[in-house]
């Protein structure tokens, strides 16, 4: 079970309206500062299998994801996942 630290949820500055970037965005942004690709990421992901209108599907999420990772120039061995 993962536990959530309530308080640092309550420290985060929330900005209704704001779209999420996506992964292609984030690592086309990414570029500005990091040319040579030396960028390790950690990359936390999210689904909701018991509510399965709520997000993506499995398959469809990995799939979409591991486009996004193959396509950003960055080595896989630059990208860990954890999934939640």
């Amino acid at each position: 079970m993962v536990k959530i630290d309530r308080v640092a949820l309550a420290q985060q500055l929330k900005y209704p309206g704001v779209k999420i970037s996506t992964l292609g965005e984030l690592f086309k942004f990414a570029q500005c500062v990091d040319s040579k690709r030396v960028i390790e990421w950690n990359i936390e992901s999210k689904i909701n299998p018991e509510e399965v209108t709520a997000t993506r599907g499995v398959n469809d999420f990995v799939t979409l994801q591991h486009k996004a990772f193959t396509t950003s120039g960055y080595k896989l061995s630059k990208i860990t996942v954890s999934v939640l």
